[in-house]
């Protein structure tokens, strides 16, 4: 997959379940009644000014032989799975949705989004306010960096504006019967700033501290 951490661009929220020449979404291999829709409305993202312009990604549902999980491969069902070359963030969100919320039902993300909204002075100073099964959220300001507990250069950093939004869309993919293999939940596309050892300079040259997590590591 690729690992570009330097440049990136605007995107809009898409659904379906492929992408097509033009880095939209379409449907067509899902098997019932499956439906895809394309939506129109942009993400309203507030950028950090560390010089760069955030990468848009996407999460595709992923039979692990029971339920629909997130992915930042796809696996509608039975079939073989799908990779994208989306870069290691994607990846990485992936897994902290999945393994931090997946097992804990519908609306424990929402319980977190709640404290990631808040404007808690201990908040706006730095410091951790997420600690995971694998992964922890810490933030300084409205930079949100998602690492996790076992590699500091397994990460992801984000926006409060796109952390809140990864939160939301991952509550709708989730609001659905997702151990209904012929109807998968549909994709979800967000954006993040930057990913692996660059996302952690950034956070650290924002003023953000990750020697919290030195034991972890």
């Amino acid at each position: 997959m690729s690992k570009n951490s330097q440049v990136g661009g605007s995107v809009q929220v898409a659904f379906g379940n492929a992408w097509n020449a033009d880095g939209y979404v379409s449907a067509g291999n899902a098997e019932g009644s499956y439906q895809s829709v394309v939506a129109a409305q942009p993400l309203h993202i507030q950028f950090t000014g560390l010089n760069s312009m955030a990468m848009s990604a996407i999460l595709f549902p992923y039979w692990d032989g029971e339920e629909y999980v997130i992915s930042n491969d796809e696996k509608i069902g039975d079939a073989e799975p799908v990779t994208y070359g989306q870069g290691c963030g994607v990846g990485e969100i992936a897994a902290w949705l999945d393994g931090d919320f997946g097992f804990l039902g519908v609306g424990s993300e929402q319980r977190v989004r709640k404290v990631f909204e808040s404007t808690a002075p201990n908040a706006e100073e730095g410091g951790c306010v997420h600690y995971g099964e694998g992964h922890a959220v810490l933030r300084f300001g409205d930079l949100f960096l998602v690492i996790s507990r076992w590699s500091r250069g397994n990460s992801a950093l984000l926006t409060k504006a796109q952390i809140l939004s990864v939160l939301d869309l991952y509550y709708s993919f989730r609001s659905v019967n997702l151990r209904r293999k012929e109807r998968p939940p549909v994709p979800f596309e967000f954006e993040y700033d930057a990913e692996g050892e660059e996302a952690v300079r950034r956070f650290e040259i924002a003023g953000g501290d990750v020697s919290m997590l030195d034991n972890d590591f």
